[in-house]
Order: C-alpha cells, then sequence, then structure tokens
C-alpha cells in the first residue's frame, strides 16, 4: 500500500502545473511501432491500479470470510 501511496503522489506531482493539453502530447519513450500520448498512459496507469485494488479488495474479503468460517 505505501508503495501505491508513493506512486500516486509522483504522479501528482509530475502533473502539478500542467494543464489539459500536456496529455495530448506524444509520450517520448513509447515503442515506434506504437506511439501513444500520456493521457493513454496516465488512463492505463490509472486502470492497472484500480484493477490491483479490485484484487486486494476480494483478497482481504476472501481472508475475512475463511476467519469467519474457523
Amino acid at each position: 500500500m505505501q508503495d501505491l501511496h508513493i506512486t500516486q503522489q509522483n504522479i501528482i506531482s509530475f502533473l502539478e502545473g500542467k494543464d489539459d493539453s500536456f496529455l495530448h502530447t506524444a509520450y517520448p519513450h513509447a515503442d515506434t511501432s506504437f506511439p501513444h500520448d500520456y493521457k493513454y498512459l496516465l488512463t492505463g496507469l490509472i486502470h492497472h491500479d484500480m484493477y490491483h485494488l479490485g484484487q486486494m479488495g476480494i483478497t482481504i474479503k476472501f481472508l475475512k470470510i475463511q476467519h469467519l468460517d474457523v
């Protein structure tokens, strides 16, 4: 959880002071076979984090159910 928080803070710090037009700037480290902008990258990062948070939620719920059944 601490790594997630640090990563989220880094993203927020990176975006501070940038306007929405920045999101349409080409991401310079993208593979030339699949060029994309910062909006695509940040949307993917958000979806990735949400996916893993969902996994953690399911795991925690499962562990609580297992604990109650013991």
